[in-house]
């Protein structure tokens, strides 16, 4: 069932880009991640710099060379944004948890460490690995992990392998490829010779060397990319100009623009908020990147989030101007991971007052990770059946089974990134285990099923065991794609369905039963218009705490499955 759920997740983000169902992955294809464990993990920053925040409320202060400014000082760590899951702290056990449920979600293979810094972050490591594990048991198809290192490295590589090889720590969460060995992005000479043999050596290649067949890029600064053997980089942007933030600030007042979030080869320009938003530079280096159809597409990057504002006027090449590299504000940054804001937001005088991207990376990366490796032949409609629900047993045949991703039901208690105050979420009232759908000439039927004892009414809470579902994911009119939703007002043997128009109102009632952890409910086809061929795609939430908030959906309470996506249940005939 864990495949048969990931299969049939499909989602439509704000660009009205949608992903559709496939029928498992092809083998031997591989997707990664750059993902990155330094928040809150070098101790001693106490307060959190953002660099888009400053922008637009300090725009003055960002390239200041006053290290004891209270706005913008020297030397320490920015953020270009606020992540969806805040300034969190790398080994925050509750954002690991939801990053591995995106992993899954997205069918990614397998997240690559960056350790260039010459430096282990163990906690997150080992935190993650651990919670790897637990997801790995329960059947999901968790990403492995590999580790990216840069010249001189040699002790760190020891450690390593000293730590978690040599210990046969989680071999089943090593990255192997399609062969045995455990991937290692190190210069070859830096691995101890007595251990050399025990990896697959792939070069850390930089994007200002030359090319090396045998090279491990993390950003191509060459349009298009160039194939390293069996692997493409894709990523997001690239720092073309030498740092990222001199494309607004660059050495001696001369501007040095690198390819942002909306450069293209068609449109090679920065500044386009429609292009920004809809990431069309990470589609044109993903359409590259399929063409080629290696075996391995590495993507860069999940959740890098801060770089150091830096400083050296006694450089001429670096003139006498602060500067960010990898990293800068919105535009001018490559990650995926979430944005707490959805957009950009213009006010009436024409200033931003908020700039963001919100999931569409995300969703955007799963629908690319799909055109890659996924298998659109044989997808299969849904097998219906009439249910008495009256009869538990009813179901015991039914074979549209879709699991929640998530293991089990955990609060958010741990520190953020300045390692001052921390981030809190209660864990939800129900904690959703599996849903079934079935249907009949009449009927819609819905079978959910929870970890303990459900309860739909709690201090005049909406939020219990929410069921949203839709029949057109284009709907413009609904509630992200929603045009119902159901059980937000439960009575003793009818619960009520809700219809969106320009907000949810009433429209009807349908009939439940609920047996402890099991709940039943029975809805009209004729309240939603349909007959015998329909698509209905639908979720389960619980304990959300802002309802109108999608992104959400992501972060608090229970949503199965999260944020935007959703499960598909069709009985189109294909």
């Amino acid at each position: 069932m864990n495949r048969k759920t990931v299969d049939n997740i499909v989602a439509i983000d704000a660009k009205n880009r949608i992903v559709t169902p496939i029928n498992g992955v092809r083998k031997n294809k591989y997707v990664g991640l750059f993902y990155f464990a330094w928040h809150g993990q070098f101790g001693a920053q106490r307060k959190v710099y953002d660099v888009t925040k400053i922008m637009r409320d300090h725009p003055d202060e960002l390239f200041t060379t006053d290290e004891n400014s209270p706005i913008a000082p020297l030397y320490n760590n920015y953020y270009f944004n606020e992540p969806l899951y805040g300034y969190y702290n790398a080994a925050d056990p509750y954002v690991i948890r939801k990053h591995i449920e995106l992993f899954i979600a997205a069918d990614i293979d397998f997240i690559a460490y960056d350790f260039t810094n010459s430096k282990i972050f163990w906690q997150p490591l080992y935190t993650m690995l651990e919670l790897l594990d637990e997801y790995h048991e329960k059947g999901w198809n968790v990403p492995k992990v590999t580790f990216f290192t840069k010249r001189k490295c040699d002790i760190l590589i020891s450690d390593l392998y000293n730590n978690i090889y040599g210990k046969n720590l989680y071999p089943h969460l090593w990255f192997t490829g399609s062969g045995t060995k455990p991937y290692i992005i190190a210069v070859k000479e830096d691995v101890p010779e007595d251990i050399r043999d025990f990896f697959n050596i792939r070069y850390p290649q930089w994007p200002e060397e030359a090319f090396r067949p045998d090279g491990f890029p993390y950003v191509e600064k060459v349009r298009p990319q160039r194939l390293y053997t069996n692997l493409v980089n894709v990523s997001v942007a690239q720092h073309a100009g030498g740092a990222f933030s001199w494309s607004l600030e660059g050495p001696h007042g001369i501007k040095r623009p690198s390819w942002g979030r909306g450069y293209t080869s068609e449109k090679p320009e920065n500044g386009n908020i429609e292009a920004i938003e809809s990431g069309c530079n990470f589609e044109e280096q993903w359409v590259n990147a399929i063409s080629m159809d290696p075996e391995i597409v590495f993507v860069t990057g999940w959740n890098e989030w801060i770089a150091g504002k830096w400083y050296k006027p006694h450089l001429q090449a670096y003139g006498n101007i602060p500067y960010w590299v990898d990293s800068f504000n919105t535009e001018f940054s490559r990650d995926i991971e979430m944005t707490k804001s959805k957009g950009y937001v213009i006010n009436e005088e024409g200033k931003h007052v908020e700039e963001g991207y919100g999931d569409n990376f995300y969703i955007q990366l799963i629908q690319n990770v799909r055109k890659y490796k996924g298998i659109w032949e044989g997808i299969t409609h849904a097998e219906p059946k009439k249910i008495d629900i009256n009869d538990v047993h009813s179901w015991d045949d039914v074979k549209n089974i879709y699991l929640n991703l998530s293991t089990r039901k955990v609060e958010r208690d741990y520190t953020d990134f300045t390692c001052i105050n921390n981030y809190r979420l209660p864990k939800p009232r129900n904690f959703v285990t599996e849903i079934r759908v079935s249907d009949d000439e009449e009927s819609i039927y819905f079978f959910i099923k929870t970890d303990e004892d459900m309860v739909l009414k709690r201090h005049e809470k909406s939020n219990l065991v929410n069921l949203f579902l839709g029949f057109d994911i284009k709907d413009k009119n609904s509630f992200y794609s929603y045009k119902y939703v159901v059980n937000r007002y439960p009575g003793d043997s009818t619960t009520s369905i809700e219809k969106y128009e320009n907000g949810f109102v009433k429209v009807g009632d349908a009939e439940y039963r609920v047996d402890g952890n099991i709940m039943q409910i029975k809805m009209p086809k004729a309240l939603f218009g349909i007959k015998d061929e329909f698509d209905m795609h639908f979720k389960v939430a619980d304990s959300v705490e802002n309802e109108d908030d999608i992104l959400d959906y992501y972060v608090s309470g229970d949503s199965v499955p999260m944020g935007r996506l959703s499960f598909l249940y069709s009985r189109i005939k294909q």
